[in-house]
């Protein structure tokens, strides 16, 4: 029987191990006030204004309510949120902290 190999790189090629990723990664947010948020497991961002924020997530939508916000940050596994934040909705799993 022939052995099958995965690089290190090539992990993310096994379904098994994306589905794992994609459900034991819950979206977090991390505020600092009401002026900054820290946006964790994220997916697409949806939809973009200073006074709303829509992001898609694997679990559901966040949406982020304010005025004057603006993205200081974007990285594939996170972004940040500045600005007057008033409100952060999260998909049921999903968790806020601050």
């Amino acid at each position: 029987m022939k052995k099958r190999r995965f690089r290190a790189g090539r992990l993310r090629d096994i379904p098994a191990l994306t589905w794992l990723e994609e459900v034991s990664c819950p979206p977090r947010a991390t505020l600092e006030g009401h002026c900054r948020a820290l946006i964790e497991n994220y997916r697409d961002i949806v939809e973009f204004s200073p006074e709303k924020i829509r992001l898609s997530s694997h679990q559901g939508e966040i949406v982020l309510d304010g005025s004057e916000m603006c993205l200081a940050q974007v990285r594939p596994e996170c972004l940040m949120v500045v600005g007057r934040i008033d409100s952060v909705s999260m998909p049921e799993g999903g968790a806020v902290h601050g």
